[in-house]
């Protein structure tokens, strides 16, 4: 999983919020909310200085006549995609891990 989709997904878990960004983080772990903070304190804690072309992702509710091309182009998931896909790859790492303590647990038990 790279950096940049570690820490969106860290982000969606801690603060649950679906953003994306350019450019490199000053830290690799993603620290807790604090209590009323503004977005431009947030975006400099969270993500550093050095990282532009924040978005969030927020449910809208477009117009009817909107064009489905210009509600792609607006969402620009790419980097969605690759979240979801480190979300999964996390969660699976998590349960294999978990399963594989279970074994080693049992055969342990049971040797003895």
């Amino acid at each position: 999983m790279s950096s940049k989709e570690a820490i969106c997904y860290q982000v969606l878990k801690k603060h649950s919020l679906i953003v994306d960004f350019e450019g490199d983080l000053a830290q690799a772990n993603v620290p807790d909310p604090l209590p009323d903070e503004n977005y431009a304190h947030w975006k400099s804690r969270v993500l550093g200085e050095d990282v532009s072309k924040v978005v969030l992702y927020a449910p809208i509710e477009p117009a009817g006549q909107t064009k489905m091309s210009t509600l792609q182009s607006q969402a620009g998931a790419d980097n969605f995609e690759k979240v979801v896909r480190a979300m999964i790859k996390a969660e699976s790492e998590r349960a294999a891990s978990a399963v594989e303590k279970t074994i080693k647990d049992t055969v342990r038990e049971h040797a003895t």
